[in-house]
C-alpha cells in the first residue's frame, strides 16, 4: 500500500469514489463501474484476491484509481 501513501503525500488533488467491480482483469487490476463510466483500478494484495460484483471505495489521483476498501 506504499503507492497510496506516496499519493497521499503528493500535492496531487485526490478524490474518493464508490463503485462496483464489474470485471477482474488480473490479480492486481479490476474494472469498476462508478456510475457515469467504467474505470480501471489497482487492487491491493492486502484485500486478497479481487472478486466481481463487490462494492469498493477508490482513491483517485494522478490519473490512477486505487481500491482502498471492499465490501467482500
Amino acid at each position: 500500500m506504499s503507492d497510496i501513501g506516496e499519493l497521499l503525500k503528493s500535492s496531487t488533488p485526490l478524490g474518493i469514489r464508490v463503485g462496483m467491480v464489474t470485471a477482474v482483469i488480473d490479480a492486481t487490476h479490476v474494472a469498476v463501474d462508478i456510475g457515469d463510466r467504467l474505470i480501471g483500478a489497482s487492487w491491493p494484495a492486502s484485500l486478497g484476491s479481487p472478486l466481481s460484483n463487490v462494492d469498493v471505495t477508490l482513491v483517485v489521483g494522478d490519473g490512477i484509481a486505487r481500491v482502498i476498501t471492499s465490501s467482500r
